[in-house]
Formats: structure tokens, C-alpha cells, sequence
């Protein structure tokens, strides 16, 4: 079943993964990744996201998608 993660970009144009437990400093670049019809997609959130808004809008993809409840 396919799933919404949620990512970090960093300046060297590398990503990792968000761990709840970092601190993010403001103007961090968030950026969600799912696959969709057998293709990964990558989708950058808007500019001054922080991490629970930026986990949010993963929950509520991975609802859109998936027909998960969001919680």
C-alpha cells in the first residue's frame, strides 16, 4: 500500500528523512515523496513550513491517496 513520507532538503541537495525528534530551524525546506501510477514523486511544500504543518499536509496526502484517516 502506498505511503506519504516526509523529507528534508538540505543545501547540498541531499534529503533525509524527518525525524520528530530534530530541531528545525525556520526556512527549512520540506518536501513530501509517494509514489503514484508506479512512479516516485517528489513535492516540495511551500516555503515557511514548519515540521507539524509540514507532517500535516503528509497525512492529509497520504489520506487523499491511500483513503487513510487522518488523525
Amino acid at each position: 500500500m502506498p505511503s506519504v513520507s516526509l523529507y528534508v532538503r538540505h543545501k547540498n541537495d541531499r534529503y533525509a528523512k524527518c525525524s520528530p525528534k530534530a530541531v528545525y530551524v525556520l526556512g527549512t525546506t520540506f518536501v513530501l515523496r509517494y509514489e503514484l501510477e508506479g512512479r516516485r514523486r517528489w513535492e516540495k511544500l511551500p516555503s515557511g513550513v514548519d515540521y507539524t504543518a509540514a507532517k500535516r499536509m503528509a497525512l492529509e496526502k497520504e489520506h487523499d491517496y491511500c483513503g487513510r484517516p487522518v488523525s
